[in-house]
């Protein structure tokens, strides 16, 4: 049986048995017994989100609310405002009062996801919040306290974005009282069976089909990848070969994983001549790469094409020549 912590999300469970997994778990619980800001780190589609929930589902918070925002996802003109609310009158349009997130997560958890993307110029205002555990909506004369636990999390860097002064090192203590690293699929690959096996019974309960399991190619490659996109692609792939599998064996071609390394680049050479072989690798290489951006940010367009540092429309162009569609990298489930 897996070891898991039941949270939000369709997938329902952290799940794993790796080391390193199961002391992220024990962390979780641990840190859950206080009410300290935690700082959670990771890549894209490791389950942030689902280790924030599950930390505020094992605390005392439980039969509070547990507020999400996505500060990557807000116009920096609009992060105060969504934060700390409104009065009627305090800008053109207000014409009633709005209360903000850190209201509405009252007694609870506020979950600021991407904090990495905060910009700078809101960050003192997050940190005079975190330090006075007061604010005053836009328009306000009144000052209000908070009672709310603090959880953020990152994909980058953060202690780079300290030193590159992209990031206040105030407010970076702050927000790090405690810390917790999600370990990406490649350094838990032991996890692939339990995971996958976890991903195939939810899809089977979803549309009421047979039972499917992987034949052992389907194993082989999927250890030799490199999950760039972590659990969220894993569960991606597993429910496209569900759907496409045509008996209740999965194929290493029902998973249509990139074929760039070992064996696979011999199978693209064959006995091609050179500039044959070599325009081959390099669209295996181009298509991979993008698939991996893509998952990276979860299929964001803008967001892909600065991580490439390309132009939008010439990476559009990469995305439409390889027949890419973006849009299996949006699942929001994990």
């Amino acid at each position: 049986m897996s070891v898991g912590t039941r949270a939000h999300g369709d997938s329902g469970l952290l799940i794993g048995r790796s080391r390193t997994f199961r002391e992220a778990l024990g962390k979780i619980s641990r840190y859950a017994r206080c009410s300290a800001p935690v700082l959670i780190e990771g890549e894209t589609g490791t389950g942030k989100e689902l280790a924030a929930r599950a930390l505020h589902a094992k605390s005392d918070r439980r039969a509070g609310p547990f507020v999400a925002i996505n500060v990557g996802a807000l116009p920096e003109a609009l992060i105060v405002n969504e934060l700390f609310g409104h009065e009627q009158g305090a800008f053109t349009g207000a014409a009633r009062r709005c209360g903000g997130l850190v209201a509405q997560a009252e007694g609870g958890t506020l979950f600021f996801d991407e904090i990495d993307s905060l910009p700078v110029s809101v960050q003192a205002t997050l940190l005079r919040f975190l330090q006075e555990h007061e604010y005053r909506p836009l328009g306000g004369g009144r000052t209000r306290e908070a009672d709310v636990r603090v959880v953020s999390a990152c994909n980058g860097d953060m202690a780079a974005l300290v030193r590159a002064h992209k990031f206040r090192e105030d407010l970076f203590y702050r927000i790090n009282v405690l810390q917790l690293r999600l370990p990406p699929l490649r350094e838990r690959l032991g996890d692939l069976e339990v995971l996958t096996e976890h991903f195939l019974d939810l899809m089977q309960e979803r549309y009421g089909g047979p039972e499917r399991r992987l034949e052992p190619g389907a194993r082989a490659a999927m250890a030799r990848h490199a999950w760039p996109g972590n659990v969220r692609e894993l569960e991606n792939r597993v429910h496209r070969a569900y759907l496409l599998a045509r008996d209740a064996r999965i194929t290493e071609d029902d998973l249509d994983l990139p074929k760039a390394n070992g064996a696979s680049v011999t199978e693209l050479l064959d006995d091609a001549p050179f500039a044959v072989a070599k325009a081959r690798l390099v669209a295996a290489f181009e298509r991979d790469y993008i698939r991996a951006v893509l998952a990276k940010t979860e299929g964001n367009l803008s967001a892909a094409s600065r991580l490439a540092k390309k132009e939008r429309r010439a990476f559009a162009r990469l995305v439409e020549k390889h027949g890419i569609d973006r849009r299996e990298f949006t699942h929001p489930s994990y």
